[in-house]
């Protein structure tokens, strides 16, 4: 069994990034987005039947789309974001762990889906500066990875 850790920033700075860069988590991230770009290159998005695992992931997206509905914008002066986002932001938080658990294969046990947790809700920015953030679908897709490519976890 693997052993999972919960994850932690590693790149907080400029000085930080030629790390990254030459890992082979990076390679292997990239690989998986050039991959993922050819694989739907030329397709039509509205003629495919997803498999059980797309499907569940559908799903949890739809939760979190509807969960939009349930916490509606304020009304306020904004200049950078609404506070609404912070209860938004909360719900994810507490609710995580349970649609990811209804997302992912059966398969995927305790330590694994507690590993996953943050790579979800850090995809959705920060609520303490009410920052949505241009990594955030960085992050979208390095959860999508980890979720695909960790052998151990599926």
């Amino acid at each position: 069994m693997a052993n999972f850790v919960v994850p932690a920033r590693k790149i907080l700075q400029p000085t930080d990034m030629p790390a990254w860069q030459s890992s082979k988590a990076y390679k292997d991230y990239m690989r998986f987005l050039l991959d993922l770009n050819q694989s739907v290159t030329g397709k039509d998005n509205f003629n495919c039947s997803p498999s059980e695992n797309v499907s569940r992931i559908v799903q949890l997206l739809e939760t979190l789309d509807k969960w939009i509905d349930d916490v509606p914008p304020l009304q306020q002066a904004q200049r950078f974001g609404n506070q609404a986002f912070r209860t938004y932001h909360t719900r994810l938080t507490e609710r995580a762990g349970g649609i990811l658990r209804l997302a992912l294969p059966d398969s995927v046990d305790a330590a694994a889906l507690e590993e996953v947790v943050p790579y979800l809700v850090d995809s959705f920015g920060n609520s303490t500066r009410i920052d949505y953030g241009t990594g955030r679908w960085r992050r979208i897709a390095g959860s999508a990875y980890y979720i695909i490519n960790d052998s151990d976890m599926l």
